[in-house]
């Protein structure tokens, strides 16, 4: 290499074989390298795409499944307790698959083995963020609906009574 620099300072135009081939090799494998490494950036930064739209009806309160229950259409898993429903994000935070509840009511990813606890806590990974709590609100008809892209603390609760609720959204 200081025998290129030197060549090419001291203006000559012309490139010894072996220098240009030496640079040849130098960027054949840097060039992969820089990929592979953007790779990597991109699949340790993965974030989960969002689906068609943010907002998605779950129901009115008579017509929703026994609780808790995965509900498809919002990739959410439904609860219910004392002070109300809340909904736990379905998607895992380490490459977006879907998360299934366990017996014990720990969540579980089929996909690596990722298990979080009830309140979204990271139990083993490889994911290494808890799952997410998403605001849930009672619409103007009377439809429970979820809000993908608000994400509100573990203890939030949506009254079980539209009435309530919208005090709730306000």
């Amino acid at each position: 290499m200081e025998k290129l620099r030197t060549i090419l300072k001291s203006g000559e135009k012309k490139l010894p074989r072996r220098e240009f081939l030496l640079g040849a090799i130098n960027v054949s494998w840097t060039v992969p390298l820089m990929a592979g490494l953007w790779g990597l950036v991109k699949y340790l930064r993965f974030e989960p795409p969002t689906t068609g739209g943010t907002q998605f009806p779950l129901g009115s309160s008579g017509s929703l499944p026994d609780l808790p229950a995965y509900i498809e259409n919002g990739q959410v898993w439904l609860h219910e307790d004392s002070s109300g429903y809340f909904a736990v994000d379905a998607i895992c935070t380490h490459l977006g698959c879907t998360i299934r509840l366990q017996a014990d009511t720990t969540y579980q990813c089929r996909c690596h083995g990722s298990r979080f606890t009830e309140d979204g806590t990271v139990i083993n990974g490889p994911a290494t963020r808890p799952l997410g709590f998403l605001r849930l609100y009672w619409s103007g008809t009377g439809t429970l609906t979820v809000d993908r892209v608000s994400v509100v603390e573990a203890s939030f609760r949506l009254p079980k009574t539209q009435s309530a609720g919208i005090l709730q959204v306000i």
